[in-house]
């Protein structure tokens, strides 16, 4: 009977060995696993910033080639209105009057 509870209290031990010492491999994959997860919170949050900065980096770049596409519209607009030396017409030549009319 002596062997028998000896037995039992051996087999006992050995099972809260176990326990523990699962016990501590799970407190450790845990704490692993909440560090994963503030790195992982953090780059998110990096990722956010740059997505943003990325956003407004391209609308500004954008509003700049729009403003500078107006620009030189307004340029070329105003080049054609303005007569060259080269191309002044008298009022009295209907013919070339016609002619850079068409050439507009």
């Amino acid at each position: 009977m002596r062997f028998h509870s000896s037995y039992q209290s051996l087999m006992g031990r050995t099972r809260v060995c176990g326990v523990l010492q699962e016990k501590a491999a799970y407190k450790e994959a845990f704490a692993r696993l909440r560090e994963l997860k503030q790195e992982i919170e953090h780059l998110q949050m990096l990722l956010e910033q740059s997505r943003t900065k990325l956003q407004r980096d391209f609308e500004h770049w954008m509003s700049l080639m729009l403003r500078q596409q107006q620009a030189a519209s307004a340029v070329t607009a105003a080049a054609r209105h303005i007569p060259s030396p080269l191309h002044v017409v008298h009022p009295h030549n209907s013919r070339q009057l016609l002619l850079q009319l068409l050439l507009r």
